[in-house]
Protein backbone atom coordinates (compact mmCIF):
# COMPACT_ATOMS: atom_id res chain seq x y z
CA UNK A 1 0.00 0.00 0.00
CA UNK A 2 1.40 3.16 -0.96
CA UNK A 3 1.91 6.36 1.78
CA UNK A 4 -0.72 8.57 1.66
CA UNK A 5 2.57 11.41 0.44
CA UNK A 6 2.28 9.56 -2.60
CA UNK A 7 1.59 12.14 -5.19
CA UNK A 8 -0.25 9.69 -8.31
CA UNK A 9 -0.54 12.56 -10.58
CA UNK A 10 2.84 12.89 -10.58
CA UNK A 11 3.97 9.29 -10.71
CA UNK A 12 1.27 9.39 -14.13
CA UNK A 13 2.90 12.31 -15.44
CA UNK A 14 6.15 10.86 -14.97
CA UNK A 15 5.29 7.55 -16.80
CA UNK A 16 4.16 9.77 -19.96
CA UNK A 17 7.46 10.97 -20.32
CA UNK A 18 8.77 7.85 -19.53
CA UNK A 19 7.14 6.61 -22.45
CA UNK A 20 8.99 8.45 -25.04
CA UNK A 21 12.55 6.75 -24.01
CA UNK A 22 12.24 3.95 -25.81
CA UNK A 23 10.83 5.35 -29.01
CA UNK A 24 12.95 7.09 -31.97
CA UNK A 25 9.70 8.87 -33.61
CA UNK A 26 6.68 10.87 -32.46
CA UNK A 27 4.04 9.31 -30.75
CA UNK A 28 0.14 9.73 -31.10
CA UNK A 29 -1.84 10.05 -27.94
CA UNK A 30 -3.74 6.37 -28.75
CA UNK A 31 0.10 5.18 -28.51
CA UNK A 32 0.93 7.30 -25.26
CA UNK A 33 -2.40 5.88 -23.50
CA UNK A 34 -1.64 2.48 -24.49
CA UNK A 35 2.24 2.91 -23.36
CA UNK A 36 0.90 4.05 -19.73
CA UNK A 37 -2.48 1.91 -19.58
CA UNK A 38 -4.58 5.24 -19.45
CA UNK A 39 -7.65 6.35 -21.12
CA UNK A 40 -7.35 9.14 -23.28
CA UNK A 41 -9.23 11.80 -21.68
CA UNK A 42 -6.10 11.20 -18.81
CA UNK A 43 -3.23 11.03 -21.15
CA UNK A 44 -4.21 14.65 -23.03
CA UNK A 45 -4.65 16.66 -19.52
CA UNK A 46 -1.25 15.49 -18.99
CA UNK A 47 0.30 16.12 -22.68
CA UNK A 48 -1.27 19.63 -22.38
CA UNK A 49 0.85 20.73 -18.99
CA UNK A 50 3.97 19.01 -20.23
CA UNK A 51 3.55 20.68 -23.48
CA UNK A 52 3.30 23.69 -21.48
CA UNK A 53 5.82 23.73 -19.48
CA UNK A 54 7.57 23.02 -22.88
CA UNK A 55 9.09 19.54 -22.22
CA UNK A 56 6.65 18.07 -25.34
CA UNK A 57 6.06 19.56 -28.37
CA UNK A 58 3.11 18.72 -30.87
CA UNK A 59 3.93 17.95 -34.90
CA UNK A 60 0.89 20.70 -36.72
CA UNK A 61 0.53 17.75 -39.72
CA UNK A 62 0.36 14.88 -38.31
CA UNK A 63 -1.04 15.91 -34.11
CA UNK A 64 1.89 13.40 -32.83
CA UNK A 65 4.58 14.73 -30.00
CA UNK A 66 7.81 14.19 -29.00
CA UNK A 67 10.46 15.55 -26.72
CA UNK A 68 12.08 18.90 -26.87
CA UNK A 69 15.19 19.45 -25.52
CA UNK A 70 14.67 21.05 -22.75
CA UNK A 71 14.26 17.60 -21.00
CA UNK A 72 18.02 17.07 -21.10
CA UNK A 73 18.35 20.10 -18.61
CA UNK A 74 17.00 17.24 -16.35
CA UNK A 75 18.92 14.16 -17.62
CA UNK A 76 22.11 15.53 -18.74
CA UNK A 77 22.30 17.67 -14.97
CA UNK A 78 21.39 14.12 -13.20
CA UNK A 79 24.19 12.66 -15.01
CA UNK A 80 26.67 15.25 -14.64
CA UNK A 81 26.09 15.30 -10.92
CA UNK A 82 26.75 11.76 -10.14
CA UNK A 83 29.63 10.83 -8.07
CA UNK A 84 30.96 7.69 -10.15
CA UNK A 85 31.63 9.96 -13.09
CA UNK A 86 33.52 12.74 -11.73
CA UNK A 87 35.53 10.75 -9.51
CA UNK A 88 36.37 8.56 -12.85
CA UNK A 89 36.84 11.46 -15.82
CA UNK A 90 40.26 12.04 -14.35
CA UNK A 91 41.40 8.61 -15.13
CA UNK A 92 39.65 8.16 -18.21
CA UNK A 93 41.70 11.68 -19.42
CA UNK A 94 44.60 9.89 -18.42
CA UNK A 95 43.85 6.67 -19.63
CA UNK A 96 43.10 7.83 -23.43
CA UNK A 97 45.62 10.22 -23.25
CA UNK A 98 48.22 7.36 -22.97
CA UNK A 99 46.98 4.36 -24.86
CA UNK A 100 44.67 6.25 -27.71
CA UNK A 101 41.61 4.18 -26.41
CA UNK A 102 38.22 5.25 -25.83
CA UNK A 103 37.18 4.93 -22.02
CA UNK A 104 33.65 5.33 -20.61
CA UNK A 105 31.62 4.52 -17.43
CA UNK A 106 28.04 3.21 -16.71
CA UNK A 107 25.30 2.41 -14.28
CA UNK A 108 23.16 -0.38 -14.15
CA UNK A 109 19.62 1.05 -15.29
CA UNK A 110 16.51 -2.15 -15.46
CA UNK A 111 18.40 -4.28 -17.74
CA UNK A 112 20.35 -1.99 -19.63
CA UNK A 113 23.14 0.40 -18.58
CA UNK A 114 23.58 4.11 -19.29
CA UNK A 115 26.61 5.48 -20.50
CA UNK A 116 27.40 8.36 -17.85
CA UNK A 117 30.70 9.87 -19.54
CA UNK A 118 32.56 9.00 -22.72
CA UNK A 119 36.18 10.42 -23.86
CA UNK A 120 36.80 8.99 -27.45
CA UNK A 121 40.05 8.19 -29.31
CA UNK A 122 41.06 8.86 -32.39
CA UNK A 123 40.24 5.59 -33.52
CA UNK A 124 38.12 5.35 -36.63
CA UNK A 125 36.59 2.27 -34.96
CA UNK A 126 33.95 3.99 -32.04
CA UNK A 127 30.80 3.41 -31.24
CA UNK A 128 28.20 6.10 -32.00
CA UNK A 129 27.26 6.54 -28.65
CA UNK A 130 27.16 9.64 -26.15
CA UNK A 131 26.35 10.38 -22.53
CA UNK A 132 22.94 9.26 -21.46
CA UNK A 133 22.93 6.46 -23.55
CA UNK A 134 21.51 2.70 -22.99
CA UNK A 135 23.17 -0.57 -24.08
CA UNK A 136 22.20 -3.83 -23.45
CA UNK A 137 23.86 -5.05 -20.29
CA UNK A 138 24.28 -8.99 -21.71
CA UNK A 139 26.26 -7.66 -24.55
CA UNK A 140 28.67 -5.01 -22.95
CA UNK A 141 32.32 -5.16 -20.99
CA UNK A 142 30.85 -2.35 -18.64
CA UNK A 143 27.22 -4.64 -18.51
CA UNK A 144 28.42 -7.70 -17.43
CA UNK A 145 30.79 -6.14 -14.95
CA UNK A 146 28.06 -4.93 -13.28
CA UNK A 147 25.58 -7.74 -13.73
CA UNK A 148 28.51 -10.48 -12.49
CA UNK A 149 28.55 -8.34 -8.97
CA UNK A 150 25.11 -7.25 -8.30
CA UNK A 151 23.00 -9.16 -5.14
CA UNK A 152 21.94 -12.36 -6.08
CA UNK A 153 18.19 -11.19 -5.96
CA UNK A 154 18.60 -8.69 -7.86
CA UNK A 155 21.38 -10.22 -10.38
CA UNK A 156 18.20 -12.83 -10.90
CA UNK A 157 15.32 -9.87 -11.68
CA UNK A 158 17.40 -8.66 -14.41
CA UNK A 159 18.40 -11.38 -15.98
CA UNK A 160 14.82 -12.44 -15.82
CA UNK A 161 14.53 -9.13 -17.81
CA UNK A 162 17.14 -9.15 -20.71
CA UNK A 163 15.63 -9.99 -24.03
CA UNK A 164 18.48 -11.88 -26.33
CA UNK A 165 19.38 -10.92 -29.45
CA UNK A 166 22.38 -11.54 -31.01
CA UNK A 167 23.53 -8.43 -32.68
CA UNK A 168 27.07 -10.54 -34.04
CA UNK A 169 28.27 -13.49 -34.81
CA UNK A 170 30.01 -13.01 -31.38
CA UNK A 171 26.86 -12.09 -29.28
CA UNK A 172 25.93 -14.16 -26.24
CA UNK A 173 22.15 -15.55 -27.03
CA UNK A 174 21.12 -17.49 -24.21
CA UNK A 175 20.16 -17.23 -19.97
CA UNK A 176 22.41 -20.08 -19.89
CA UNK A 177 25.38 -18.87 -21.86
CA UNK A 178 25.53 -15.47 -20.06
CA UNK A 179 25.37 -17.39 -16.42
CA UNK A 180 28.75 -19.38 -17.22
CA UNK A 181 30.44 -15.99 -18.16
CA UNK A 182 29.30 -14.10 -15.12
CA UNK A 183 30.49 -16.59 -13.51
CA UNK A 184 34.60 -16.78 -15.23
CA UNK A 185 34.09 -12.62 -14.49
CA UNK A 186 33.57 -12.89 -10.81
CA UNK A 187 36.57 -15.21 -10.62
CA UNK A 188 38.95 -12.81 -12.96
CA UNK A 189 37.28 -9.86 -11.69
CA UNK A 190 37.64 -8.16 -15.21
CA UNK A 191 35.21 -8.31 -18.37
CA UNK A 192 37.30 -8.71 -21.79
CA UNK A 193 34.20 -8.64 -24.53
CA UNK A 194 35.15 -9.54 -28.23
CA UNK A 195 32.88 -7.62 -30.49
CA UNK A 196 29.58 -8.78 -28.90
CA UNK A 197 28.30 -5.29 -29.49
CA UNK A 198 29.37 -4.37 -32.63
CA UNK A 199 31.45 -5.75 -35.03
CA UNK A 200 35.15 -4.32 -34.87
CA UNK A 201 35.04 -3.15 -31.09
CA UNK A 202 36.93 -5.16 -28.70
CA UNK A 203 36.42 -4.08 -24.60
CA UNK A 204 37.52 -4.55 -21.49
CA UNK A 205 35.69 -3.64 -18.59
CA UNK A 206 35.92 -3.46 -14.20
CA UNK A 207 33.58 -3.13 -11.42
CA UNK A 208 33.06 -0.08 -9.34
CA UNK A 209 32.15 -0.20 -5.61
CA UNK A 210 30.40 1.79 -3.12
CA UNK A 211 30.62 0.80 0.14
CA UNK A 212 30.90 -2.43 -0.79
CA UNK A 213 27.98 -2.68 -3.18
CA UNK A 214 28.03 -2.28 -6.89
CA UNK A 215 28.14 1.20 -8.36
CA UNK A 216 29.10 1.22 -11.87
CA UNK A 217 31.89 -0.08 -14.49
CA UNK A 218 34.64 1.51 -15.88
CA UNK A 219 35.25 0.31 -19.73
CA UNK A 220 37.77 0.84 -22.17
CA UNK A 221 37.06 0.09 -26.12
CA UNK A 222 39.51 -0.58 -28.89
CA UNK A 223 39.43 -2.02 -32.29
CA UNK A 224 39.74 -5.72 -32.48
CA UNK A 225 43.15 -4.93 -34.90
CA UNK A 226 44.68 -3.28 -31.59
CA UNK A 227 44.56 -6.73 -29.88
CA UNK A 228 47.69 -7.54 -31.58
CA UNK A 229 50.06 -5.08 -30.43
CA UNK A 230 52.62 -6.56 -28.10
CA UNK A 231 51.30 -5.99 -24.37
CA UNK A 232 48.64 -4.20 -24.80
CA UNK A 233 45.81 -5.83 -23.85
CA UNK A 234 47.61 -6.62 -20.45
CA UNK A 235 48.52 -3.28 -19.86
CA UNK A 236 44.54 -2.54 -20.62
CA UNK A 237 43.48 -5.26 -18.32
CA UNK A 238 45.34 -3.66 -15.56
CA UNK A 239 45.15 -0.19 -15.84
CA UNK A 240 40.78 -1.20 -15.89
CA UNK A 241 41.20 -3.40 -12.56
CA UNK A 242 43.89 -0.51 -10.87
CA UNK A 243 41.33 2.29 -12.12
CA UNK A 244 38.49 0.37 -10.71
CA UNK A 245 39.79 -0.51 -7.13
CA UNK A 246 41.34 3.34 -6.76
CA UNK A 247 37.43 5.22 -7.54
CA UNK A 248 35.69 2.07 -5.29
CA UNK A 249 35.50 2.85 -1.56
Amino acid sequence: MKSRQFIQSLEKGLQVLKAFATSRTPLSVSEIAAACRMNMATVHRYLFTLKELGYLEQDGGTRRYRLTPAILTIGVSALNSMDLKNRLLPHMLETTKVYDVTTQCAILYDADVVVLDRVRSREVVNWDIGVGSRLPIYCTAMGKAILAFLDPAEQARVMRAIRFERLTQHTIGSATELAADLARIRKAGYVLSDQELTVGLRSVAAPVFRNSLIEGAFGISYAVNRANEEGLETALVRQVLETAGKVSF
